[in-house]
C-alpha cells in the first residue's frame, strides 16, 4: 500500500467517450420529474466554472476529510478520476490499487467527455452499497438513490463534460475546486446514509 507521500508520479491515461449518446443535463431535467422533484438548474457550458473556491466552499473543503485528500492524490500525478476513486477508496478503507480502475477515466474518458471526480463519484456510491450488509437488490435501489443525489448536486456545481468546465483554461485551479467540493459532496452523502442506516 501507498502513503500519501509514495504515490506514483505522472501517469496519463485515455479512454474511450460517447458524447454523442449522452444528454445528460436532459436526462438530469427527466429523472426528477419523473420522481416527482422539481428540475434542478443545469449548470451552463456558456458560463464559466468559477476556478478559485467562495469563502462558503472553503469552509466546506476545511470541514471535509475527503475533500483534504483531493490534494494529496491531484498533486502527485494522479488524474482526476484516480483523485476522486482514490479518495474515496482511503475514505470505505479499500485497498489503494484499486484505483486502477477510474485509470481511463480521466481527462473525462480521455477525450474532454464527462469529469472524471463525476465518474469516479458514481462508482465510488456503488463500492459503498456493495459492502453493505444488504440483499443485492437493495444495495442496488441505495446506490441509484445516492447516484441520483450526487448528480443533481453536481448539475447546480459545473457542466458535466470537462471541456465545458475547462473552457479551453488551464484546469489546475478549476478542476482542484470542482474536485475538493466534489468530494466533499460525496462524503456527506456516504456519511448521511450510514448515518441513517
Amino acid at each position: 500500500e501507498k502513503d500519501g507521500g509514495d504515490m506514483e508520479e505522472d501517469r496519463h491515461f485515455t479512454g474511450l467517450g460517447r458524447r454523442e449518446l449522452l444528454t445528460f443535463p436532459l436526462l438530469a431535467t427527466l429523472v426528477a420529474e419523473a420522481h416527482g422533484n422539481e428540475p434542478t438548474q443545469v449548470a451552463s457550458a456558456a458560463t464559466p466554472v468559477p476556478p478559485n473556491p467562495s469563502p462558503d466552499e472553503l469552509r466546506i473543503i476545511h470541514d471535509s476529510d475527503m475533500a483534504q485528500e483531493v490534494f494529496k492524490f491531484f498533486w502527485a500525478g494522479y488524474n482526476c478520476a484516480e483523485t476522486g476513486l482514490g479518495v474515496s477508496l482511503r475514505f470505505l478503507q479499500k485497498p489503494d490499487d484499486l484505483v486502477w480502475m477510474a485509470a481511463g477515466f480521466g481527462g473525462g474518458l480521455g477525450q474532454k467527455d464527462l469529469c472524471g471526480f463525476l465518474t469516479s463519484g458514481i462508482m465510488a456510491i456503488g463500492l459503498y452499497a456493495g459492502t453493505l450488509n444488504v440483499e443485492r437488490k437493495e444495495a442496488v435501489r441505495i446506490s441509484t438513490q445516492l447516484a441520483r443525489s450526487y448528480w443533481s448536486w453536481w448539475t447546480t456545481l459545473a457542466p458535466h463534460h470537462c471541456s465545458d468546465i475547462q473552457q479551453g483554461r488551464n484546469c489546475s485551479n478549476v478542476c482542484t475546486r470542482v474536485g475538493c467540493l466534489a468530494m466533499a459532496k460525496l462524503e456527506e452523502l456516504l456519511k448521511e446514509h450510514a448515518s441513517a442506516a
